[in-house]
Order: C-alpha cells, then sequence, then structure tokens
C-alpha cells in the first residue's frame, strides 16, 4: 500500500479501534509489572476479551495499513473475520469465567494475557507474516499453559512444522514479486507456476493447526489432558490459526478441476473416519476432539469444492458465521 493510501486509511471512521482488541490483554500484561496493581488485573483478565467482542458486534469495517510493522503489516476487519473474533471472544470469555480463581499468580495471568493477544490478534490480520507472529503469540503461551505434557508437546511440534510449510509456500509466491498481505497472495496462487505444490504446502500447514483429519493427532490428546478453562481456547487456536488463514488466501470456488471434484468426496471420508475413530474413543473429550476435526474437514472441502457463482457467493456470507458457530458449539460440548 502507497504512502498517501496508507495515510488515507488513518483518516477513515476509526480504523485504528480493532487494534483494541489484542492491545487491551497487552495493556494489562504491562500492568504486571507493578505490584500493587497485580490483584486488579488478575480480576481483570478473565474479563480481558469484552472489547474484541464488543468490537464484532459495533465496529465498521475497516483496514489499517502499518507499513513499518512486520515487512508491511495491516490490520483489518471484514465479515469474515468479524465472526471469527465474535467466537474467539467468547470463548476466551468462558474460560476466563472457569479460570478466576486460578489467575491469582503473575505468570499464570500473564501467560493467559498472551495467548489470549495471539488468539484476538489472529481475526484481524491482513497480511501472512501478521498471521504467522499472531500465531505463534497464542501458541506459546498456551503450550506453558497447558503443562508441558504430551498434548501440549504436540501441539507445539505441529505448530512449527506447520509454520515452515506456510512459510516456503509463502516464499514460493513472494518468488514472482508477490506482496505478503493476503489479497495479493490470493491472486499470485490464481497465477502461481507450481500451484498444485503450493496449495498442498499451504493445506499441510494450515491443516495441521485446524486438526484437519489425517492431520489431527495432536488435538485428542491436548483436548483430553487439558483444564476445562484451557478448553475453548484450543478450539479458538484451530479457528482463528488454521481455517481462518486458509479460507482468506484460497477463496471459495477458487480450486481448479478435479482437485474442487475430489475435495468434496475426500471431505465425506475424512468425516467418516473422523466418527469411526471417535466412537472408539473411551474418553469423551477425545469424541469431542474426533467432532471438530470432522466439522473442519467438512467446511473446508465442502466449501472449496462448489463450483458456480450462485453458491460460491452465498457460501462466502454463510462460512464465516457456519465456522463461527460451530467453533463456540464444540467450546460449548467440551465446558
Amino acid at each position: 500500500m502507497s504512502g498517501l493510501a496508507a495515510d488515507a486509511a488513518w483518516l477513515g471512521p476509526m480504523p485504528w479501534l480493532p487494534v483494541l482488541a489484542p492491545v487491551w490483554p497487552l495493556a494489562l500484561l504491562a500492568l504486571l509489572v507493578l505490584p500493587p496493581l497485580r490483584g486488579a488485573v488478575a480480576r481483570l483478565a478473565p474479563w480481558a476479551p469484552l472489547p474484541a467482542l464488543l468490537i464484532a458486534a459495533t465496529a465498521p469495517q475497516s483496514t489499517l495499513p502499518l507499513p513499518g510493522l512486520m515487512l508491511g503489516g495491516s490490520f483489518q476487519l471484514d465479515d469474515t473475520g468479524r465472526w471469527l473474533l465474535a467466537a474467539v471472544a467468547l470463548l476466551w470469555l468462558a474460560g476466563g469465567w472457569l479460570a478466576r480463581d486460578w489467575l491469582c499468580r503473575p505468570r499464570r495471568t500473564a501467560a493467559w494475557l498472551l495467548a489470549m493477544a495471539g488468539a484476538l490478534w489472529l481475526p484481524l490480520t491482513g497480511d501472512m507474516p501478521s498471521a504467522l507472529a499472531a500465531s505463534v503469540l497464542a501458541v506459546y503461551p498456551l503450550y506453558g499453559l497447558l503443562g508441558g505434557g504430551r498434548g501440549g508437546r504436540a501441539l507445539l511440534a505441529s505448530v512449527i512444522i506447520a509454520d515452515l510449510l506456510i512459510l516456503e509456500a509463502v516464499l514460493l509466491l513472494a518468488k514472482g514479486g508477490a506482496g505478503l498481505d493476503f489479497e495479493s497472495l490470493r491472486a499470485a496462487l490464481a497465477e502461481a507456476q507450481g500451484r498444485d505444490v503450493v496449495l498442498a504446502l499451504m493445506l499441510l500447514g494450515f491443516g495441521a493447526k485446524a486438526g484437519l483429519m489425517g492431520l489431527h493427532y495432536w488435538l485428542p490428546p491436548t483436548l483430553v489432558e487439558a483444564r476445562s478453562r484451557l478448553l475453548g481456547s484450543v478450539v479458538a487456536f484451530t479457528l482463528v490459526a488454521g481455517l481462518l488463514p486458509w479460507l482468506r488466501l484460497v477463496p471459495v470456488d477458487g480450486l481448479p478441476w478435479p482437485a474442487a471434484a475430489l475435495l468434496p468426496w475426500l471431505a465425506l471420508a475424512g468425516c467418516g473416519a473422523a466418527a469411526v475413530a471417535g466412537l472408539l474413543q473411551a474418553a469423551p473429550r477425545a469424541l469431542t476432539a474426533y467432532t471438530l476435526s470432522a466439522l473442519a474437514t467438512l467446511w473446508l472441502g465442502f466449501g472449496l469444492g462448489l463450483h458456480g457463482p450462485v453458491s460460491a457467493a452465498r457460501l462466502t456470507d454463510a462460512l464465516p458465521a457456519g465456522l463461527a458457530l460451530s467453533g463456540v458449539g464444540v467450546g460449548a460440548l467440551l465446558l
């Protein structure tokens, strides 16, 4: 974005308002360095997602370019991000209600606020470097909150591998001179020579973060081992770190034939495998984990496998709401 365009964006109708969603938890985190305020911060931490929920409900659509941040980063609030921001805020509020007595130590509060800030930043990112940075900010404190068990280690390993795959895909697209914002990367993807390779790298990377069937190895142990207060946070991570960036990069009706024809059938097969695997689980949370994996597979497979302008337009409007409601529903089941 040019300098004049960036300056004009700053003069729009409060384009900086979405920035408050992740900044508010970070502001509370900064207050932890003052010992007299630690008790107040611990009491406010469970309710820190409330400004994000209000922004998702009332703030106008906007884009805020930040040319000096992350190779030209930006904040954006669109219809897709609005639904997911509301879902993340609700899931973190539910977890905060359960953690309100547990957040009595400054270290716990600090990790909680850091992970929350990353999760609330993800739906508002307008470029790939910011999305990767927000994902890192969300997952490393979450790993600490999970206690370093088998599920947490599997989550951390999957995110590291996924980020390497995504970075390789972005480098392949940027090699042709594409920008790093989602719109430029999407346009470059449509004309890329090695498009199949790039799509495969993105599917593996974002699919691992979303817990797609076949790439879900971290999801059941994480949900089984996690305390109830962290279950909503894990579900929120799958939505905004896995599914949302993929949908921003590969629009509905954006896959060529025969991939678009095969994808719905592969999604059905994945859902069937998830149903069978889930019924064999003894732990109720493991069954819910396979339900979440099946829903992610179903949404992604059928969403990107539809063709025709009418179907694509309708699904583009309905998909963000469906993802958000599915995530909140699974989180409610777990809690």
